[in-house]
């Protein structure tokens, strides 16, 4: 029987006895007593091929599989063994042993046994129940009707769907179609996949939110000049250019390293304290350079016509000055209204640019974008490019008349046309948040910061 059991086999003993005329061939319990044994029979029961593969992809991203079966110990250990769930020196746990053991050591013993034999419902129930009191999410298998009590009591329950009773099914949260442990791991690294996208959707709706609100609350509050943008440019910004490729980021994909990381806290918020320091570093970023952008462009300029534009003694100061000394507010306000339009217009495409750049940085937390694959979400250029589309027909557009109207695409963005000089400069400001940011992320690849996902 043990070296049977030891090889992973099911033992079945096999035994007969002379039945005579005289014999109650209903008597079950003189049927089975007086038998000669024949033999001893093994009967392997090997797992499927994908669950070894799955069970190493298990624990290769911080998941436990424990193995609860009602086989012997021996059998079960040997079954352990084969899928890499215990060690050659391992014991299995069975359920005497769990009947015997006093209170105060069976969650030790439940959190260190990878293998349970010979347990019955309520011990199963008990199993999941010490490891959920210990911290751990549980999700169990079953087919069985003595699985219900644990795959009720379970995180998730799992029933079987072709060997699975109705029973097991009912008390189950989900039921696994075609019985391959393999789908449940891919269900996994899916919803891995899937919270990462929403923390990127996150981190980078957030960060544009938040950037805007800093740029106005500083460049109002603090330095005391006009809005750098109207409530019209942040609502463009916010559904035009943000949106295509917020959506983009849903659908990324390229997660690789998605299954080589632990399960994430069960108290972890969304977005968790790493990303709340992205959005605020990004953040600071953008915000600098879209300052500096708007204040070089001819934005923080005082209302008073001609009172302290221009510093004394400059050319272009004698252009507002009358004979009498007094100043030319006409010509004043024509130069303040184009410069101040000049300056918002920079500053909105700026901003806008910045966020372009900004989703490439937010396509992944840790890994640069040329490792995850630069062009491996085409929805984001596809996102990108119509994002551009919009700011170009939005800026060099803005003497374009709206249909059906009497005012240009410009009045109602407060946009004007600019220069190639202009889109250089804006091209090589947005892209220092890409730069920064894959300076960090290369610091972190190289181990200088160390950062928990």
């Amino acid at each position: 029987n043990d070296k049977l059991a030891s090889e992973a086999k099911r033992v079945l003993v096999l035994a007969a006895r002379k039945v005579t005329e005289d014999d109650d061939l209903e008597d079950e319990i003189s049927m089975e007593s007086d038998l000669i044994l024949i033999g001893l029979v093994g009967i392997m029961d090997p797992p499927r091929e994908e669950v070894h593969d799955a069970i190493a992809k298990c624990q290769k991203a911080g998941i436990k599989v424990k193995m609860i079966t009602g086989d012997q110990a021996l059998t079960a250990l040997a079954i352990g063994k084969d899928l890499n769930i215990v060690e050659s020196d391992e014991v299995s746990l069975t359920g005497r042993d769990l009947e015997s053991m006093p209170d105060d050591t069976i969650d030790e013993a439940i959190r260190e046994t990878d293998v349970f034999s010979r347990v019955t419902p309520e011990q199963k129930m008990k199993i999941v129940s010490s490891l959920q009191e210990q911290g751990e999410v549980v999700a169990m298998t079953g087919d069985g009707v003595n699985d219900a009590p644990a795959l009720s009591r379970a995180n998730i329950g799992i029933a079987m769907g072709v060997a699975g009773t109705d029973v097991a099914k009912d008390a189950a949260d989900m039921v696994l179609q075609d019985d391959n442990f393999a789908n449940i791991v891919n269900a996994v690294e899916e919803g891995r996949k899937i919270y990462t996208n929403i923390r990127n959707f996150v981190r980078y709706q957030v960060s544009t939110n938040i950037a805007a609100v800093a740029l106005i609350v500083i460049s109002t509050l603090i330095f005391g000049w006009n809005l750098p943008l109207t409530a019209t440019q942040i609502l463009v910004i916010n559904i035009l250019m943000d949106g295509p490729p917020a959506v983009a980021l849903g659908v990324e994909n390229n997660h690789k390293n998605v299954m080589e990381k632990p399960p994430r806290p069960v108290d972890e918020t969304l977005p968790n304290l790493k990303d709340v320091g992205l959005i605020f570093y990004l953040g600071i970023v953008m915000v600098i350079g879209t300052l500096v952008v708007y204040y070089l462009a001819g934005g923080g300029l005082p209302d008073t016509p001609c009172e302290g534009a221009l510093p004394v003694g400059n050319d272009a100061a004698s252009q507002f000055i009358l004979d009498d000394g007094s100043c030319d507010e006409t010509a004043w306000n024509q130069w303040y209204d184009d410069h101040s339009k000049h300056a918002m217009t920079m500053a909105f495409a700026v901003f806008i640019v910045y966020q372009l750049f900004n989703v490439l940085n937010c396509r992944s937390s840790e890994n640069s974008v040329f490792k995850i694959g630069l062009f491996s979400n085409r929805f984001i250029y596809l996102a990108i490019m119509i994002s551009v589309t919009l700011l170009l027909f939005a800026v060099q557009g803005a003497n374009i008349t709206v249909p059906f109207t009497d005012f240009a695409f410009g009045e109602l963005l407060s946009t004007k046309t600019i220069s190639m000089y202009d889109w250089l400069i804006i091209l090589a400001v947005s892209s220092s948040v890409f730069v920064i940011e894959e300076f960090r992320k290369l610091l972190v690849a190289r181990g200088f910061f160390k950062i928990r996902r």
